[in-house]
């Protein structure tokens, strides 16, 4: 008795209500179930759903890997569109606009916390050392 709900312990509560079914769970199969045949009819009736659970976590992880990938950079046409925008934007409210040389300095600047970044994911998280 305690290695039948052992082994029910390990499956979803759907799985063992099906196994106890009497039209087709284990007492169809058998008068005197053993251990083996109450794990290979939840193992049975299990699959589907934990093959449909694998789907659903492939999807999602897929789902996840496009919402994290780089935008494509801007065509010349988009950029100076956004920038016409913004400097439009700045003369109606009054901000002065960047220089090339402050724009050139941010985008080192940029540059450098990016790869500090993945300097310190790569030692954190991808197990290359201690922080």
């Amino acid at each position: 008795m305690t290695g039948a709900v052992a082994i029910f312990s390990n499956y979803p509560p759907e799985v063992m209500i099906a196994a106890v079914d009497p039209v087709g769970g284990i007492p169809s199969r058998s008068d005197r179930p053993t251990l083996k045949l109450i794990k290979d009819v939840c193992e049975e009736i299990y699959g589907p759903i934990r093959r449909n659970l694998e789907y659903v976590a492939r999807q999602r992880e897929r789902e996840k890997n496009q919402l994290l990938l780089p935008r494509p950079p801007r065509t010349p046409e988009e950029q100076a569109r956004i920038d016409k925008s913004v400097a439009e934007a700045r003369a109606i409210f009054g901000v002065p606009g960047q220089s090339e040389e402050e724009r050139a300095r941010k985008a080192e600047r940029d540059a450098l916390i990016e790869e500090a970044n993945r300097r310190f994911y790569l030692r954190c998280c991808a197990g290359e050392g201690e922080i």
